[in-house]
């Protein structure tokens, strides 16, 4: 009896055995090799405290690190961890480098790219700006400002969308915070977190200034579009870390919230304030004299490093003058749209050598059509000025200036601020619409229309000789029903051609029909203009001679003269027009007696 049931014991023991062997033991072997096998490799931003972040020794912490290496304990896959700055975590990301890529925010761009898990962190984006900077409160506050972004954060995508054309990218958070404490940057955006945190480390906080949230980002982890596996193991492995766990963490990083000491505070608050209200009846007037003078002296300080800063950061150039024109005080856009350095511009007159200003009309700019001169002359401010920069190998750039002047208690001018931004592509696009509208499409001279404006301008001078012709192209219309409208066009071409060649640069030629010229002499004696017509006749003979074609070019021209405008352009006009007929009428009484 006994020797049946040991043996039915040592059966049980055996049967439990071998349970073990086939169904538990592979599990642990499975678990095992998993472990020995698979390797998840993540990577995140290095610069994102409480959640992650480098201490002073460089090695990784913060509340991601705590909460991968729970999710390594209990999945068993080792867990590869990488944070590197952000912009080149999503590149290695790309390149497939890493498995799941955490501390990003979901947005349509990234949906092509990846699938995210459900989100493990509410943030809320704000405005940092600096405390004598008013005003800034949202996106549309940001507009003519530099404004500091992460590079290749969600940020950038924001403001663009919104229209901001500032965007100043930085490598990380911490280098926006330094920027800003060294009066680089006035304004970024950042998560409210990691924000603060840099705020406290470098002591800022009393220098910035936080607005309303612009928006919520929530973080999440990602893997490539596609890879659900990953996905899921990544998710499962998460669902497996309970709340506490996750709570203790977050106490960790995030501290425990302190206990209620308001009564106690309120009673030393409103001691202090009695002791403080006591010493302010103590003291003497000629304190309370000092001290409005300190204060005074300190709002105008403020106010003055308030306007500095302004002007360090906005988009548009910015030269400050002194009363003799030189530049003592600009920002980075004036040193940028100049082509510049600060040693070029220091000390230099209102034109800094090695550089050729030109005019709206295209002349040497001088020193007193500069605007500052042009303000200091008058004492007026200057709205919408043109002004052109060349140099040797570049198209010229044009800018839209304004200047104004800043008068002293004596009314005199004490500085003469300067403001300018590039507008080259509408400088071009309107020269291209003035030159169409005022010139002929086919010859290349003067219109009609700027003709007739020249000839409205005559008729109100008041000194000055004038003479004006009148060419027309003979047998055009012959030429047209003969050889067609081409060779007719050739023809008006070479004419156009001959008549600019034997004038001067400064007179004006212009088609004012199918088949006639005007031509415009200012400023001349008659000597000279029967110089240039007679000049005019020998091209036409050249041309003549050497030409191979059946139908030469003939002209036929007459020109009146006035010495004193006593003598209407009009009635020049009409003189030239009359004559230039007589001499057609004669040619062509010539050619057919000859034939």
């Amino acid at each position: 009896m006994k020797k049946s049931r040991l043996l039915r014991n040592v059966m049980g023991w055996l049967a439990a055995v071998v349970i073990l062997a086939t169904v538990v033991q592979p599990l642990l072997f499975d678990r095992i090799v998993l472990a020995e096998q698979q390797t998840l490799r993540v990577v995140m931003d290095d610069n994102y405290p409480p959640y992650i972040f480098r201490d002073a020794e460089g090695q990784l912490g913060g509340i991601l690190v705590d909460q991968w290496v729970l999710w390594q304990k209990k999945t068993g896959v080792r867990v590869e961890l990488t944070a590197k700055n952000w912009a080149d975590a999503q590149r290695e990301m790309a390149e497939g480098k890493h498995d799941v890529i955490d501390t990003i925010f979901r947005n349509p761009e990234r949906d092509k790219l990846y699938d995210f898990t459900k989100p493990y962190a509410k943030l809320d984006a704000v405005i940092f700006f600096n405390k004598n900077l008013p005003g800034i409160s949202d996106l549309a506050s940001l507009r003519g400002f530099n404004v500091g972004v992460k590079q290749g954060g969600h940020s950038t995508t924001v403001l663009k969308q919104a229209g901001i054309s500032g965007i100043v990218e930085y490598p990380s958070y911490e280098s926006m915070v330094l920027a800003a404490r060294d009066r680089n940057l006035l304004i970024f955006i950042m998560e409210k977190p990691p924000g603060l945190y840099f705020l406290y480390k470098h002591g800022l906080t009393d220098q910035l200034r936080i607005s309303e949230p612009l928006y919520s980002g929530e973080f999440r982890r990602a893997v490539t579009k596609g890879d659900l596996a990953t996905l899921k193991l990544v998710e499962d492995g998460f669902a497996k870390i309970s709340s506490s766990e996750k709570d203790a963490i977050n106490r960790k990083w995030f501290g425990d919230a302190p206990g209620k000491t308001t009564v106690d505070y309120k009673v030393f608050i409103g001691g202090l304030g009695l002791a403080v209200v006591v010493a302010f009846l103590l003291v003497g007037w000629n304190w309370t004299l000092r001290s409005r003078v300190r204060r005074k002296t300190a709002a105008l300080a403020a106010s003055e490093q308030k306007f500095r800063e302004l002007l360090l950061n906005l988009a548009i150039g910015v030269i400050v003058h002194d009363a003799a024109g030189k530049p003592v005080l600009w920002n980075t856009a004036a040193l940028r749209e100049l082509g510049l350095t600060e040693q070029q511009l220091t000390g230099s007159a209102p034109l800094p050598p090695g550089r050729e200003y030109i005019t709206a009309s295209g002349g040497f700019l001088t020193e007193s059509l500069h605007p500052v001169q042009l303000v200091l002359t008058t004492g007026e401010a200057l709205r919408e000025y043109s002004m052109g920069l060349r140099q040797p190998g570049m198209t010229d750039k044009w800018f839209q200036v304004d200047a104004f002047p800043d008068f002293d208690d004596r009314g005199q001018i004490e500085q003469v601020v300067m403001t300018f931004f590039d507008v080259t592509a509408r400088w071009e696009t309107e020269q291209r619409l003035t030159y169409i509208s005022f010139h002929d499409a086919l010859t290349g001279v003067y219109n009609r229309a700027y003709f007739e404006e020249e000839l409205h301008r005559l008729e109100h001078r008041r000194s000055g000789s004038v003479a004006i012709a009148i060419v027309d192209v003979d047998g055009l219309k012959r030429v047209n029903d003969t050889w067609g409208h081409s060779k007719g066009d050739e023809l008006l071409v070479k004419a156009a051609e001959i008549l600019r060649h034997a004038v001067r640069t400064e007179d004006v030629v212009a088609r004012i029909g199918g088949d006639e010229f005007a031509i415009i002499l200012k400023n001349t004696a008659e000597s000279v203009v029967e110089l240039i017509f007679q000049r005019l006749r020998q091209a036409l003979e050249q041309e003549k001679l050497k030409a191979e074609e059946l139908a030469p070019l003939s002209l036929s021209f007459g020109y009146a003269f006035a010495s004193k405008p006593d003598i209407s352009a009009v009635e020049l006009f009409k003189t030239a027009d009359n004559r230039m007929y007589q001499a057609k009428a004669q040619r062509y009484a010539e050619r057919k007696k000859e034939s």
